[in-house]
């Protein structure tokens, strides 16, 4: 019976030896080929120079932008490459993005997330969602400040909950096509759209790789980020208002949970000797061309706004802006105010019951690098 246990303990003890050394394998090489490939910013940012940021790192697709855990000053590296993509001309963004493309080459409209008698009807449904917008009336200030009429703004919401078709064409001359089923994922896209003001307002959004259906290999509509389906909608809302598609003016992100982009506001605001997440009243700006009288607390105003550009919820507002010059102009952002209510957020404490703000202040480029 000792004998057998002994043996027993050997074999445990192996296992678990053999375990330890295969996750410091993984892990190590997880860390050279992801981590190894960002550089920390070791500059203090100026303006839009296309030379400070470096481009030596990750091409900017949708893989990079749901890339997770930057660093503060990864952050902004990442969110001065997004500016300096935003300041190009379509051709000159594709140039500083390694040769990938980033204009969108088809149209995400009503018709194609809805009409079910669309060849490429990939299952998306209207939401009738009673307790939409989820932002409820903590926006209305902030919105009558910006000359937003509250009346205009209209709430878009689809959910993926109906099957569809992935048609995948097998050349360029689209010869041959073959057809795949899609699952419903349960995602959806919830956002307000204030066509006549230009504002866009990030609400209640779950992509098809976040939902609960999801699984790795799981065919996917063809929507599959948020800076799509919003453009889809800002687009057909603006169409069916007879507004300019190109009079972009606010992003606004409400709500936000995300830890990463939580914990990048909180640092910016250190930085400047901030000790809380201010309500609107108190709101706080961080201009990419701060007017600081001191150099100090000026560089850290441009960092932080760099930063927070860089985070998960700056970033696909970007996108929006990088993947539609053509509809758009050439457009990037030129600030981003932000705030909590009903009360302020002591700085530290981030958790799902801080109602963070971002709202971004769109401008267009007059002389877009090329």
């Amino acid at each position: 019976m000792s004998y057998q246990f002994f043996n027993f303990r050997r074999n445990i003890g192996l296992t678990t030896l053999f375990l330890l050394v295969f996750f410091l394998v993984i892990h190590t090489a997880v860390e050279n080929g992801f981590a190894g490939n960002i550089q920390a910013a070791s500059y203090l940012p100026t303006s839009h120079d296309i030379q400070g940021a470096d481009f030596s790192v990750d091409i900017i697709t949708e893989e990079t932008l749901r890339k997770r855990a930057r660093t503060y000053e990864q952050a902004i590296e990442f969110g001065r490459r997004l500016n300096c993509i935003m300041s190009a001309t379509r051709d000159h963004a594709q140039q500083l993005n390694g040769g990938t493309p980033l204009e969108v080459a088809w149209d995400f409209t009503e018709a194609n997330l809805l009409d079910v008698s669309d060849a490429n009807y990939q299952g998306w449904q209207a939401l009738n969602d009673p307790a939409a917008p989820y932002y409820g009336t903590r926006l209305n200030q902030a919105l009558q400040d910006i000359g937003a009429d509250l009346a205009n703004t209209q709430y878009m919401s689809v959910i993926h909950s109906a099957g569809g078709v992935y048609i995948n064409p097998t050349d360029d001359n689209d010869e041959m096509n073959f057809e795949e089923p899609i699952q419903a994922t349960f995602a959806r896209w919830g956002n307000g759209i204030n066509a006549e003001a230009g504002v866009i307002i990030a609400d209640k959004n779950i992509s098809p790789r976040n939902s609960d259906r999801y699984y790795p290999g799981m065919l996917l509509p063809a929507v599959k980020q948020w800076s799509e389906a919003a453009f889809g909608q800002w687009e057909q809302t603006c169409s069916d208002r007879g507004q300019d598609l190109s009079n972009v003016r606010y992003i606004i992100r409400s709500w936000i949970t995300n830890a990463e982009t939580q914990d990048h506001v909180f640092r910016a605001l250190r930085n400047l000797g901030i000790t809380e997440v201010p309500t609107f009243a108190n709101r706080r700006t961080f201009d990419r061309e701060s007017q600081e009288p001191d150099e100090e607390r000026r560089a850290n105003e441009i960092n932080g706004f760099y930063a927070i550009l860089g985070t998960p919820n700056g970033s696909g507002g970007a996108f929006l802006l990088a993947t539609h010059k053509d509809k758009l102009g050439v457009k990037r952002f030129r600030s981003v105010t932000l705030w909590t209510s009903p009360v302020a957020w002591p700085i530290g404490s981030g958790t799902s019951l801080l109602k963070l703000v971002l709202m971004f202040e769109v401008e267009s480029v007059p002389e877009p690098t090329s």
